[in-house]
C-alpha cells in the first residue's frame, strides 16, 4: 500500500477527525478502536505507518508496538500521549516507536510528524535498493581492467577463491588487502565477499 495510514484510537470522535483531516491531504486512512483489531489488521494491510494512542482496550500502546515490530520490524510508529506523559513517550521511544505525538492533538502538528516519517521510511528503502543493487553487481566479473598487474591480481583473487572452496570444515582465514587509495581494495573486498560466500567481509587497508 502507498501513503496508508493505520489509526488505532479508542476515542472515535478523535479518530474521526484525524481521518477525516489525513483523507483530506490525500492518506488512505483505516481505523480501529482496539488493540487486539489493530494487530489483526496490520496482517492484512501492512500500511506505511501506525498510529497509535496508549491508553487502549486489552493492552497499552507500548505493548502493542513491541507486538507490531516483532510482528514486522519495518514498520514505522507514531505513539499518541496524554499531556504530560514524559515518561510514556520515552517507554514507547524505546519499545521501537519513531516519533510521538502530545494530546490534545494538533493536526498541524501531526501532519509535520507524520510527512517527516514517511521521508525517512522512503530514503530506507531507497537505500535498501541501492545496497542490493551494488551487492549483486560486486563479483570479480565485474572489475573492468586489462592491464597486466590487473589480471595478476585476478588471478591471485582466484586462488584464494579456489582454496577456500577446498577448505572442508572451519572458519575461512581472515584476508586483508592492502594498496594505495583508489586503486580498487573495496571493490576486490566485496568480490572476495560475494564470489566467495563469506559471512563477512575481507577488510582492506
Amino acid at each position: 500500500m502507498t501513503n496508508s495510514i493505520l489509526i488505532i484510537e479508542d476515542d472515535e470522535m478523535l479518530a474521526e477527525n484525524i481521518c477525516l483531516y489525513l483523507e483530506r491531504n490525500k492518506w488512505e486512512v483505516h481505523v480501529v478502536h482496539s488493540a487486539e483489531d489493530g494487530l489483526k489488521e496490520l496482517e492484512s494491510l501492512h500500511p506505511d505507518i501506525v498510529l497509535t494512542d496508549h491508553m487502549l482496550p486489552g493492552k497499552t500502546g507500548v505493548a502493542l508496538i513491541k507486538e507490531a515490530l516483532a510482528a514486522d520490524p519495518q514498520i514505522k510508529i507514531v505513539m499518541m500521549t496524554g499531556e504530560g506523559s514524559t515518561q510514556v513517550a520515552v517507554d514507547a521511544m524505546k519499545a521501537g516507536a519513531c516519533d510521538y505525538l502530545s494530546k490534545p492533538l494538533s493536526l498541524a502538528e501531526l501532519k509535520l510528524v507524520l510527512e517527516k516519517v514517511r521521508g525517512q521510511s522512503k530514503m530506507e528503502n531507497t537505500l535498501s535498493v541501492l545496497q542490493r543493487r551494488q551487492s549483486r553487481g560486486m563479483s570479480l566479473a565485474t572489475i573492468i581492467g586489462e592491464s597486466a598487474p590487473m589480471q595478476a591480481t585476478k588471478a591471485k583473487v582466484r586462488q584464494v577463491l579456489e582454496a577456500e572452496r577446498n577448505i572442508a570444515d572451519g572458519e575461512l582465514p581472515a584476508i586483508l588487502i592492502t594498496g594505495e587509495t583508489g586503486t580498487g581494495k573495496e571493490l576486490l573486498a566485496r568480490a572476495l565477499h560475494f564470489d566467495g560466500g563469506r559471512s563477512e567481509q575481507p577488510s582492506s587497508n
